[in-house]
């Protein structure tokens, strides 16, 4: 069908170019990645043209009714910061990580609602009629008519003042209240009422347009209402996330209309207002009003709710009902005596009603006493004010600001009334006041998860009643009700230190937090200091209704301040506390996870009596006894930990939850007491019977990844599996699988299977991973179209056609298969994660469509083509080592980019990667660079690795501001100095080995350092390395070291790599109790006795010493001695 209309007004067009209507040139029009372009067809009969306007929810679009011929507007439901879309590559709407689905879902549908509603009201002189709804794209349309003219604001922009005469506008205006007087009894209001929401015809006729556009069925969600308003039209209501709206709400701001229209000027704010009034009235500035409709103006544009006409039948009665002077919107006032005042005040205070919300009560007190000082009091400005005639709050009949001053004292009721409506004034104008941030790194934080700009007011109210709030290195999360919580956000990138937040005062802004998680981000120990004490964890004990505390991943040693919260659940997992019987305090735990941390004993804990989950993973703990009396206890973790003794699990029949992986176990069989486990961890072990878990019927997940077992035949009778590992055995027959039909997570990866799988019959199966088998062909699960994720990495399978009917998948391996054919990926439009390195591929255009992906492998890959991958918007991880790149110019538009892979390659060229600038991991060792300087101010990064690469750094690393660097890799690159690098002072790792480096004087200051790597240089003293207590692996090999002794005071120690050198004195490592390894081989050592007490030591090379007699040595068990001298 060919369509010749202009697509920028829909009027005929026949020739290209220009159109002669409208002067809309398609072929210059570059419509937004995320608006639908010209030119496509939507349920089937309206043409869609360019972009009328756009709003936080919602686009609007220009369109052609091919059935009807007649123009259109169509509404798209498109919630901006929820949701995205490329247009280049799809018209489908794709949420945004971290948002829920539910939470989008519930906007469409009221989107939906609001157009089944306004539907009914096709006709209505004011407002624009919906004609149809419909669903596409994965969001909903509403097809509207189509106003011609000239929005109010147009037409008063271009008219001389701004203004036109009251009675104009007051005439246009009355159709509109008659329309909105109906829809309003609907359950409708507009909430977005201004002089560009109003359309004004040839004829001088005015259309309320965008109806719904501030979006009333958004009021209860994720985001602040404060973000919904226009400054000017928008009263206090609109300002509090829980303020009650409703006509009142649309009777504001169509007075504020009218006031903007025939005055010329934009009424003051309302937060602003509630200081100080200063409202003019249009007669004061001279415009030509009826006393009466000035009247019913002014009440209709009081600051609160109380004060205004409750709906717009009321306003328009006062405003048209009479047009003498004696019309019924006139009242005529007079300012009594002050005392006569005070007592009014009293009055009105007791008897006024409540017209807030119940569950608002502290707002509706503000509403009624700090109104009735407002409208009552104005005429208190001047000890002898005159008696004044008007609506109440006119000040005085000139325009100049006045300061209030009460002149009078009142006693008893009064005084208090008085009283208590300032304090709640202050209170209220304090919470609307812009947040001033303690840190900086909070409140960039926060930015993001408002998706506020750096020039956006933050107010304190838009803060106050967040409940939720997640932070997770760069991912973000935020609500406003803990039951719309999305839940623990997973490990997000690594940011640098000095990105993270050193001070936790800023919280004392959300009173009202219920869950916080603060996950690698949080910069303290826990103690502060004297000079910082807001730094410490003493600021959450200010946090009233916090219930949920995630601390995870940070640095944390001191946790004595958090013993006085009530939460019911703490995680503490991978920080660094030695001693944490201070939270035993803590007697309303429920939940404590305190895994991955150097804690040697638990004596105490027993106290936690409503404790029912812990975890110990990971911990030093030895001694589990006390675990045994804990019988509230129905989840516990005591995996790699070094606890020999499991008779107290025998006595916790209660546990439904237990973790033992790593422990170095042979013989379970105890475990089958444990009857009512649900859930059982037992990999990393040697367990080779499983006959005990033939008792353990109430299973629902088991892990028995890498044991030694070869029978599964007991698997059979747990028919309540849902998740089951059983890879890396020795496993023949996985047969007693097939009859577990609940399985939604199965791994049985390396157990050497080929074809013959006989997985038909898992139908609700999610996860499957059959990695590193012998597999050639998928017919075997061509059948679960209900998988979400798969791997099928490490086989020998050429096809994999069949896979393009597993439409749900999120996540894809299929790595290391002799696959080349990768045009199946086009139907996986849902895919986030695909991993096809060290395949057969050569074009990788059929991913060029995939864009909801957020992490890419394409490593060791033959391409050349790296183009397809530039529009990918959404990619945090990329890997492409080994893939002969040379040009990474397609790259550098991926501004979503964390980290990023580009080792052994041949790049000489990094023009533009600074554009990336959430960066945090890149590694582009072993390629042909030579100029590093475009890194110089990539201040995000974490992660550098340069090494192999031909880099000229003859000045060192001054010139680079890279502060927040933990790891460097700059070995083989022919550098000998590294002046600059003690400007890094988060550096953790480093690794300089193979260079020709022999001055390590720098390096004095950088006492975080843990690993280090100075082997293969030219270094004769390591005296700058004396401070370094926190060392915990060093490699110096290969030098020209004789003098260890400043190593002495390297506690942390554990591996020490110091071969190839001329040292003769192991005095120095006398204290190292913590050594596990060390490499001390060709040197000139002849004794071994310094080393006697090194109980801990599990490895040593002596050889090229010349040592025979180790016997100093004998009293370590289980120290494995390299000699090759003998």
């Amino acid at each position: 069908m060919e369509i010749n209309l202009c697509f920028g007004c829909m009027a005929p067009k026949s020739q290209p170019g220009p159109c002669p209507v409208c002067g809309f040139d398609e072929n210059t029009y570059e419509p937004s990645a995320h608006h639908l372009p010209p030119g496509i067809i939507l349920a089937g009969k309206y043409l869609v043209g360019r972009v009328l306007g756009e709003g936080g929810f919602g686009i609007t679009y220009i369109a052609w009714d091919l059935n009807l011929e007649l123009k259109v507007a169509i509404k798209e439901y498109y919630p901006n910061g929820y949701v995205t879309r490329d247009h280049s590559h799809s018209h489908t709407l794709t949420m945004l990580t971290g948002f829920s689905t539910d939470f989008f879902q519930r906007g469409l549908e009221k989107f939906v609602d609001e157009a089944r509603r306004l539907g009914k009201f096709w006709g209505l002189p004011g407002i624009v009629a919906v004609k149809d709804y419909f669903q596409e794209n994965h969001t909903a349309y509403i097809v509207m008519e189509f106003a011609e003219g000239r929005t109010l604001k147009a037409i008063l922009q271009n008219t001389p003042f701004g203004r036109l005469p009251a009675d104009q506008v007051l005439s246009m205006m009355e159709p509109v209240m008659d329309s909105l007087e109906i829809v309003h009894r609907s359950g409708l209001i507009h909430r977005d009422i201004s002089p560009d929401n109003l359309m004004v015809d040839a004829d001088g006729r005015v259309k309320l347009i965008d109806f719904g556009a501030a979006r009333d069925f958004m009021a209860q969600g994720e985001k602040s209402l404060s973000v919904m308003l226009k400054p000017g039209y928008a009263p206090e209501e609109q300002y509090r996330s829980r303020g009650v709206q409703g006509p009142w709400t649309d009777v504001y701001a169509l007075c504020a209309t009218i006031y903007r229209a025939i005055t010329g000027i934009v009424p003051e704010e309302s937060l602003d207002r509630l200081a100080e009034d200063v409202l003019e009235r249009p007669s004061q500035m001279g415009i030509p009003i009826e006393p009466f409709q000035e009247e019913a103006l002014m009440k209709g544009l009081a600051i609160f709710q109380r004060d205004r006409y409750q709906s717009i039948g009321e306003l328009k009665g006062a405003m048209y009902g009479s047009k003498t002077s004696g019309g019924p919107g006139r009242t005529e006032q007079h300012s009594p005596p002050e005392n006569e005042r005070a007592r009014e005040n009293t009055a009105q205070n007791s008897t006024a009603p409540n017209t807030m919300a119940q569950n608002n009560t502290e707002q509706s007190v503000i509403t009624q006493n700090a109104s009735a000082q407002n409208n009552t009091g104005q005429s208190d400005t001047t000890q002898n004010a005159p008696e004044q005639t008007g609506a109440a709050g006119n000040e005085d009949n000139g325009s100049k600001k006045k300061k209030k001053v009460i002149r009078f004292v009142l006693g008893g009721v009064g005084a208090a009334t008085v009283l208590i409506c300032a304090v709640f004034i202050s209170w209220y104008v304090i919470a609307t006041r812009n947040v001033s941030w303690a840190d900086p790194n909070m409140e960039r934080l926060m930015r993001m998860a408002l998706e506020k700009r750096e020039d956006e007011k933050i107010t304190r109210s838009e803060l106050e009643n967040i409940e939720v709030i997640r932070f997770n290195g760069n991912e973000v999360y935020m609500s406003y009700s803990a039951d719309y919580d999305s839940g623990r956000l997973e490990e997000g990138a690594d940011i640098g230190m000095s990105y993270r937040v050193a001070s936790l005062e800023d919280l004392r802004y959300f009173p009202n937090l219920v869950i916080l998680q603060m996950s690698g981000v949080y910069a303290g120990d826990g103690r502060g200091d004297s000079q910082h004490p807001e730094g410490s964890l003493e600021a959450l004990a200010k946090l009233e209704n916090l219930q949920y505390l995630d601390l995870s991943r940070n640095h944390i040693e001191d946790v004595s301040l958090l013993s006085e919260l009530r939460l019911s659940g703490l995680n503490l997992y991978d920080n660094d506390i030695t001693d944490a019987s201070d939270l035993w305090e803590m007697d309303t735990l429920e939940d404590l996870d305190l895994g991955m941390n150097p804690l040697s004993h638990i004596d105490g804990i027993s106290d936690l009596g409503p404790l029912e989950s812990l975890n110990l993973q990971g911990t030093n703990i030895s001694d589990m006894s006390e675990l045994s009396r804990m019988e509230s206890l129905l989840s516990l973790d005591i995996g790699s930990t070094q606890i020999s003794d499991f008779s107290p699990l025998m006595e916790m029949t209660q546990l439904q939850e237990l973790g033992l992986s790593d422990m170095n176990l042979g013989d379970v069989s105890g475990l089958g007491e444990l009857t009512g486990l649900t859930k059982l961890d037992l990999s990393e072990n040697y367990v080779e019977d499983l006959s005990f878990l033939a008792g353990l019927t109430e299973l629902e997940s088991l892990d028995l990844y890498d044991n030694s077992f070869t029978d599964i035949s007991v698997l059979s009778e747990l028919t309540n599996l849902k998740i089951l590992d059983i890879s890396l055995n020795d496993v023949a027959d996985i047969s007693p699988v097939y009859s577990l039909s609940q399985l939604e997570d199965l791994d049985i990866s390396s157990l050497d299977l080929t074809t013959d799988m006989g997985l038909g019959s898992l139908r609700d199966l999610k996860k499957l991973d059959i990695s590193f088998n012998d597999l050639t062909e998928l017919e075997d699960i061509s059948g679960l179209t209900g998988l979400e994720k798969l791997d099928i990495s490490w086989n020998e399978i050429e096809n994999m056609a069949a896979l393009s009917e597993l439409t749900d998948l999120t996540e894809l391996n299929i790595a290391v298969n002799p696959v080349s054919d990768i045009t199946f990926l086009e139907d996986l439009t849902s895919l986030e994660n695909l991993d096809i390195h060290s395949t057969a591929v050569t074009d990788i255009s059929s991913v060029e469509g995939l864009d909801q992906l957020t992490q890419f492998s394409g490593a060791s890959l033959e391409i050349t083509d790296i183009s397809p991958l530039k529009n990918l918007g959404q990619l945090k991880r990329l890997d492409l080592w080994s893939c002969g790149l040379t040009d990474i110019s397609d790259l550098t538009g991926l501004d979503a980019l964390e980290e990023l892979d580009l080792s052994d390659n041949a790049i000489s060229d990094l023009d533009g990667i600074d554009r990336l600038t959430r960066l945090s991991y890149l590694d582009l060792d072993e390629n042909q660079m030579t100029d590093i300087s475009v890194l110089s101010e990539m201040d995000t990064l974490t992660h550098l690795n340069l090494s192999q690469n031909p880099l000229d750094l003859s000045g060192g690393f001054d010139s680079f501001d890279l502060p927040n660097l933990e790891s460097l890799y700059l070995s083989e690159t022919g550098i000998s100095g590294i002046s600059g690098l003690a400007d890094m002072i988060y550096l953790r790792e480093l690794y300089l080995y193979d260079n020709e480096i022999s001055d390590i004087s720098v390096l004095e200051n950088m006492t975080d350092l843990e690993y280090l790597d100075l082997s293969g240089n030219q270094i004769s003293s390591i005296r700058a390395l004396s401070g370094m207590d926190k060392m915990v692996s060093l490699y110096i090999d290969n030098n020209a070291i004789t003098d260890l002794s400043p190593l002495s005071g390297m506690t942390c120690l554990t591996d020490l790599y110091f071969s190839y050198n001329d040292v003769s004195d192991l005095t120095p490592l006398r204290e190292l109790t913590s050594l596990t390894d060390i490499d001390c081989s060709y040197n000139a050592i002849s004794d071994l006795s310094p080393l006697s007490g090194l109980y801990q030591l599990e490895d040593l090379d002596i050889s090229g010493n010349g040592i025979a007699d180790v016997s100093a040595l004998e009293g370590i068990s289980g120290l494995e001695i390299t000699n090759e001298d003998e």
